[in-house]
């Protein structure tokens, strides 16, 4: 089935309850011809599903408490992707990705939810830019998270070069949290980088660029808005790392970085001056 995590995230992040919003995501999966689904039928869809009738019984009531269904005459009026992000407070969809059915209605979805999440943030990212762009999902639930969704996590280091060759620079990183000394080399930590289960696979974008614009109209200080500029840290080649270089010292910006880590091999990356 096709889930928006960032949605799901967002949602839990301002304390929503989630049951509508699972129940919202089933109803859009079953019936993607129309906004309208049969209620009924749909109640019949979810027991063969094998959810238990209080169960779905209460994620319907919550879909209505929060506004994603709407009862007209036999049928539910499914709320459409923008107003659902919109009352989750997801002021910018991430790409949709597939996820077995079975993983989203049984115990421990909520591992696969952040799993799906960590798909659309691959690559080096730490904890704590995770957790700020969760919303706030703390680090311990968020490694709790990835072990029982079976999600690898990487480890990756920076090579500053040989201490030999850099006994000044050895010197002054010294004690400082990060940096270390390895086999002759001046190294500091970096953050992980994850590989998600094959259950989770990126989804057709379909309308998702249409929908961040009407979210971008909604949200007027969305963050995407604004002029703060994004330099990357990370490169995957000298190609890359040339091209990087030649853009960010035409800024003036004081504030921007003054390394980039040029990938080595795997899980190695050497730090280059900007």
């Amino acid at each position: 089935m096709k889930l928006y995590p960032s949605i799901l995230v967002q949602a839990e992040a301002n304390d929503q309850p989630l049951g509508g919003y699972r129940v919202w995501f089933l109803a859009k999966h079953w019936h993607k011809a129309s906004g309208y689904i049969p209620d009924k039928k749909f109640k019949e869809y979810l027991k063969e599903l094998g959810i238990a009738k209080s169960s779905y019984h209460r994620w319907i009531k919550e879909a209505y408490d929060l506004g994603l269904f709407q009862q007209v005459g036999k049928l539910i009026k499914l709320s459409s992707w923008t107003s659902a992000s919109k009352l989750a407070g997801c002021k910018k969809l991430d790409n949709p990705v597939e996820i077995e059915i079975d993983k989203f209605i049984n115990a421990g979805w909520k591992a696969y939810v952040w799993a799906c999440f960590v798909k659309n943030h691959d690559g080096i990212v730490s904890r704590a830019t995770l957790q700020e762009l969760s919303g706030g999902v703390p680090e311990r639930t968020q490694r709790e998270r990835e072990r029982q969704a079976g999600v690898e996590n990487q480890a990756n280091y920076a090579s500053f070069g040989k201490v030999k060759d850099h006994p000044e620079q050895a010197i002054s990183v010294y004690g400082e949290p990060g940096y270390y000394h390895q086999a002759g080399e001046i190294r500091r930590r970096l953050p992980n980088s994850r590989t998600v289960p094959e259950c989770i696979k990126y989804a057709n974008r379909g309308r998702k660029k249409k929908i961040n614009q009407a979210l971008a109209e909604l949200f007027s200080s969305d963050a995407t808005s604004s002029n703060i500029p994004i330099y990357r840290l990370y490169s995957d080649s000298a190609k890359q790392t040339k091209r990087i270089q030649q853009r960010d010292r035409k800024s003036n910006d004081l504030g921007r970085p003054a390394m980039i880590y040029e990938r080595m091999r795997k899980s190695v990356y050497y730090a280059i001056s900007l």
